[in-house]
């Protein structure tokens, strides 16, 4: 078996999550027949996770052949290492389209910033320059492993028309309800009280609000979330001893200072997001800022779930929040993966 890298060995490597909702795929002509591939994936948890990976044989464009059944199809348990072999009858020379697909426990793809003569990279489904870290296990030597002629697939590569930017009208249900949420008062249990006219003053122009939203919580069904505070307080010998037993009895995704108003929930719950919808209206919060500055994260399975929902709020007459995506601070290749 002779190990071909479909990368160029130089090009800068970075890693993106694959979880639900997305795929990486690397449509590749090869010249030789082949029978196995080697997958490099990232593993960015603290638990080891599976892929799913498939070949199919490339058929005009990329949403065509992901219709035909694939040739060969694998899931790969990552606990153990990184390197999935993905072994299956020879195939013969001709143009091929590798799929990584449904992704647990945050694992991931590893790309390549170049772009690889023999090679066509796909992120959703949408080609885009740079490679996959990835082998093909060819049968015999060849003096050509890949040919750089790839079918060119126009419907992908379509470019998405902007979003036109969304007005109500005088008959939505957040006219027509129009809630005066800034005439309100409130106290909390402590005996402490919103600002009022007299505190701060008439509504500013030009001035917008804005929180940031952390929807990134749906991890936790992975394992049971750490009460901080409980568990200090409960054995408080453990502050600074890193070596203590009870940390390794409480090891989790996620550990909290304490528990949230609703409980440990995931962002994926309609149920609280509907109602953070409510309470952020309800505060005149114009945006919120999704902290997407670690790696080539966005937390799609959150974030859309929570657009739905805010549409669904919308309609309703609940003038939710507009969002914002914070990405890295600084033009790095991972900014322009994200984007």
């Amino acid at each position: 078996m002779n190990y071909i890298p479909t990368f160029e060995d130089k090009s800068e490597h970075y890693a993106a999550l694959i979880e639900k909702g997305y795929e990486f795929a690397l449509q590749f002509n090869a010249l030789i027949p082949f029978s196995s591939i080697k997958y490099v994936c990232p593993v960015m948890g603290a638990h080891g996770g599976t892929l799913a990976l498939s070949i199919y044989k490339f058929d005009v464009g990329y949403e065509k052949t992901l219709k035909n059944a694939p040739i060969a199809s694998t899931r790969c348990d990552l606990a153990d290492g990184t390197d999935m072999y993905f072994n299956f009858e020879s195939l013969p020379a001709g143009e091929y389209l590798l799929l990584a697909h449904e992704g647990t426990r945050a694992v991931g793809f590893c790309g390549l910033i170049d772009s690889f003569g023999g090679a066509q990279l796909y992120m959703n489904g949408v080609p885009c320059d740079g490679s996959m870290e990835a082998y093909i296990g060819f049968d015999e030597e060849g003096d050509e492993y890949f040919s750089a002629e790839l079918t060119f697939d126009p419907v992908a590569a379509k470019a998405p028309q902007k979003p036109h930017e969304s007005m109500h009208s005088s008959t939505h249900p957040i006219n027509a309800l129009n809630v005066p949420c800034w005439e309100w008062t409130a106290v909390d249990g402590l005996g402490r009280r919103l600002p009022e006219y007299a505190d701060v003053g008439a509504k500013r122009k030009n001035k917008a609000v804005g929180l940031f939203f952390w929807d990134w919580h749906y991890h936790f069904d992975l394992s049971t979330p750490v009460n901080m505070n409980k568990l200090t307080n409960e054995h408080p010998e453990i502050k600074n001893d890193y070596n203590h037993p009870i940390w390794q009895d409480h090891q989790a995704e996620g550990y909290h200072w304490n528990e949230p108003l609703w409980g440990f929930y995931s962002s994926r719950d309609k149920y609280v997001l509907r109602k953070q919808a409510q309470m952020l209206a309800d505060a005149d919060v114009d945006f919120i800022v999704f902290d997407c500055t670690n790696g080539t994260y966005t937390w799609k399975v959150a974030y859309e779930i929570l657009m739905q929902t805010f549409e669904e709020a919308r309609a309703d007459g609940i003038k939710t929040p507009k969002v914002v995506f914070m990405l890295n601070f600084a033009p790095f290749r991972s900014s322009w993966v994200m984007l």
